[in-house]
């Protein structure tokens, strides 16, 4: 197989054949184009001399009679009755009586176009007289005459388009051939030919010119010749033949030099353009970026300027296409440094999402903006190495208040067991029950902040256990606001609440939810305005279902809601008055985004409203 691809031989036959066949489907194409607009189709079975195609051949003779007479008289043609010499065609000419004035028909002739009207003028363009046209074909139809050519396509166009999808096969099959043997020796080898050390941009060019030389004459051909109909076959299958021999060998030494390793670097294209850029990098790198963009494309629209003004108005091919090859340079140019800024951009953004891993590849930057795509991955590796130094402090942090907490607990148990023991003894002190009572609440209050601190630290470090249910969330805010009503009326506080009519299902852990509810009502409890109402609304749509608890605050609330939601923060300008410690709203959105949901806290004056949102469960 291998020699049969590196064959010459084999080679040759393919590409005699590809030309061949391509000259021929060439042909069959313009034959079955003829007879589909003749509609020779369209008459299966009918004979010749029937067909729309010998009615338009005979009528457009007839078209050469009535201009004669038009421009002449009839008496010229009377005068010369064979002036029309066609052995195919014959006429005959009656006047308004029926009177025969001309007539060319033999006895072997058939009548094909009648009551063709021919209108004899004067020299001030009045009608003379009028007369009627009868054209027929003159029988048998022999080689040497002018309908021939339309007869064999008519009786032949159904072989034509057989023959010519054979053609093209057999054209695509060795041209698929003649591609994958180009540049191959006899071993199967691919191996640079001497025909391609010429540079393929000259190469190219030479070929290419034949091609459009073969283009334009086809095209002047098919404008201003299609009255020769043997002229403008022959002719134009010579073109066809042309155009087969110059592109195929074209193709065929492109698909040799694209097949050795750099073989853009054998142009004079290559060698002009890494001589400028070489140029352009030694002017980029002594001119600031910003002048550098803007000279680059002063001299762009100069350079356009200058070759628009010398292409005439009739410019060749030739020229039109090195106008449009310098535009699509520009165009080139404009696009790759629009993708190097797109890279820069998606940096950006992958850094201000806040993947720190992302990196700018800057291997294929220019200059300036290689620099810029070397400090964003700089950028985003200090910002890694802050963020895992930040996560790393408070890890420490966490752990730490763990750590202490935990070790609180023990003494701290002493101490509240020892304090219950002394309530229990009968000291009759009164000095010494206010002691023991000043211990027993302070004790108390330090026991709850260790049993926060616990709590929050497992919260924001998600050590805690997770069991997700389906949860009636209405149900569950009825059942807390209902827990806490006596400390709310103790607290001169009016709870109203707002629930739908359907029941609303989440999918979370009912445990967890229920204690965030529980730091959010005692947190109302504890800093809500005496004699004033809190709200809790439940409303659900398709997706969400909406928890928003909210009341007036006691004291002002001159923070922001990021701030109040921090650890140790609390509303309240006191901290001796009250006994929160600032942990109960850091807890609960902790716990709410262990359940799925989102946290939001929103203050708007002394309007206090939190907000905690899950998906909606679909019901089955």
């Amino acid at each position: 197989m291998k020699k049969f691809v590196g064959s010459i031989w084999a080679k040759t036959a393919a590409f005699l054949l590809v030309c061949i066949c391509v000259t021929v489907f060439a042909g069959c194409v313009g034959v079955v184009a003829y007879c589909a607009d003749g509609g020779v189709f369209n008459e299966t079975g009918v004979p010749f001399r029937s067909s729309s195609a010998c009615y338009n051949f005979i009528e457009d003779k007839l078209s050469t009679v009535k201009d004669f007479v038009y421009w002449n008289d009839i008496k010229g043609l009377m005068g010369n009755e064979l002036f029309y010499d066609d052995s195919s065609f014959s006429y005959k000419i009656v006047d308004g009586e029926g009177k025969t004035v001309v007539s060319t028909v033999g006895s072997d002739s058939l009548r094909v176009v009648e009551n063709y009207r021919i209108r004899e003028v004067d020299s001030s363009g009045n009608t003379v007289a009028e007369y009627t046209a009868s054209g027929y074909l003159n029988l048998p139809i022999m080689p040497g005459d002018s309908v021939y050519p339309y007869y064999l396509m008519y009786t032949y166009s159904g072989n034509a388009i057989l023959l010519g999808a054979a053609c093209a096969f057999l054209s695509v099959v060795c041209f698929i051939f003649l591609m994958v043997s180009a540049g191959k020796n006899g071993a199967g080898e691919t191996v640079p030919l001497g025909l391609n050390r010429i540079p393929w941009d000259l190469f190219a060019v030479v070929l290419f010119i034949p091609l459009l030389l073969f283009l334009g004459e086809m095209q002047y051909l098919f404008i201003y010749r299609m009255e020769s109909f043997k002229y403008t076959a022959v002719v134009g299958l010579l073109c066809v033949l042309g155009l087969a021999v110059f592109g195929t060998a074209l193709c065929m030494s492109m698909a040799a030099r694209f097949k050795v390793r750099g073989w853009w670097k054998n142009s004079i294209i290559y060698k002009v353009l890494a001589a400028l850029w070489h140029f352009v990098k030694w002017i980029a790198s002594a001119v600031p970026k910003t002048w550098l963009i803007i000279c680059i494309y002063c001299g762009f629209v100069f350079v356009n300027f200058i070759l628009a003004i010398f292409v005439p108005t009739e410019a060749g091919p030739l020229t039109l296409l090195m106008l449009m090859f310098f535009d699509a340079m520009g165009l080139a140019g404009v696009i790759w440094f629009t993708l190097q800024l797109r890279s820069l951009k998606k940096a950006g953004e992958a850094i201000a999402r806040g993947d720190f891993e992302y990196k700018v590849n800057t291997i294929e930057l220019w200059p300036g903006l290689k620099d810029h795509g070397v400090n964003l991955n700089r950028a985003a590796e200090g910002m890694s190495k802050a963020l895992e130094a930040r996560m790393k402090s408070e890890r420490f942090k966490t752990e730490l208040i763990t750590n202490v907490s935990h070790d609180l607990k023990t003494p701290l148990t002493s101490i509240v067991s020892y304090v219950d023991l002394l309530k229990k003894e009968d000291i009759e002190n009164e000095t010494a029950r206010g002691y023991i009572e000043v211990i027993d609440r302070q004790s108390a209050k330090l026991k709850k902040l260790t049993e926060d601190l616990v709590e929050a630290s497992k919260a924001s470090s998600g050590a805690i256990t997770v069991n997700r249910e389906r949860v009636n969330i209405g149900e569950l805010v009825n059942q807390s606001v209902g827990e806490f009503t006596e400390r709310l009326e103790a607290a001169e506080i009016t709870p109203v609440v707002g629930l739908p009519e359907e029941e609303v299902f989440v999918y979370t852990d009912g445990r967890l939810l229920w204690r965030v509810f529980d730091n959010l009502i005692q947190n109302i409890i504890k800093y809500a305005q005496p004699g004033t109402r809190a709200y809790f609304d439940l409303t659900a749509t398709e997706d969400r279902a909406v928890i928003v608890m909210k009341n007036i605050s006691r004291e002002p609330l001159n923070m922001s809601a990021d701030a109040l939601m921090e650890r140790f923060v609390r509303g309240d300008s006191s901290r001796g008055e009250t006994e929160g410690n600032g942990l109960g709203l850091s807890i609960a959105k902790s716990l709410t985004e262990l359940c799925g949901g989102t946290f939001e806290l929103f203050l708007d004056g002394d309007l206090y409203k939190a907000v905690v949102s899950f998906p909606v469960m679909k019901q089955q």
